[in-house]
C-alpha cells in the first residue's frame, strides 16, 4: 500500500488562489467517506502520479491528513488536457473491513 502527504486547505478559496496552487505544483482535492468530515486538502501532483502508477486507478492509498492517517481510494479526478495537468481529485475514505461497491461506466 503506498502512501501520499497531503496539507489541509483553511478558509474558502478564490479561483485564482487555486490558479495559483497548480502553477505551483500542487492539486486541489477533497476528502469524504467513512469515519471523517469532508476535508478540503491539497497534494503534490507528482507524487500523486506516482502513487497512482504504483497501486493503479482502484488501489488504497494512505493518504497523511494533518496528524492522521486515512485509507482512501481515488473516487474522481479531473484533468484538464489542453495543460496536461490533473486539476482536481476526489478521495473516498474506506472502511477496510468492510467490501466497498463502485459504480463505474464503460464506453
Amino acid at each position: 500500500m503506498a502512501s501520499l502527504k497531503s496539507i489541509i486547505r483553511q478558509g474558502k478559496q478564490t479561483r485564482s488562489d487555486l490558479k495559483q496552487l497548480r502553477k505551483s505544483g500542487k492539486v486541489p482535492a477533497v476528502v469524504y467517506g467513512y469515519g471523517t468530515k469532508n476535508v478540503s486538502v491539497k497534494v503534490d501532483e507528482v507524487e500523486f502520479i506516482k502513487v497512482i502508477r504504483e497501486v493503479g486507478r482502484n488501489g488504497v492509498i494512505e493518504l497523511g491528513v494533518g496528524s492522521k492517517t486515512i485509507k482512501v481510494m481515488v473516487a474522481d479526478y479531473q484533468f484538464d488536457p489542453l495543460k496536461n495537468q490533473i486539476t482536481h481529485i476526489d478521495f473516498l475514505a474506506i472502511n477496510m473491513s468492510e467490501d466497498v461497491l463502485l459504480k463505474y461506466q464503460f464506453n
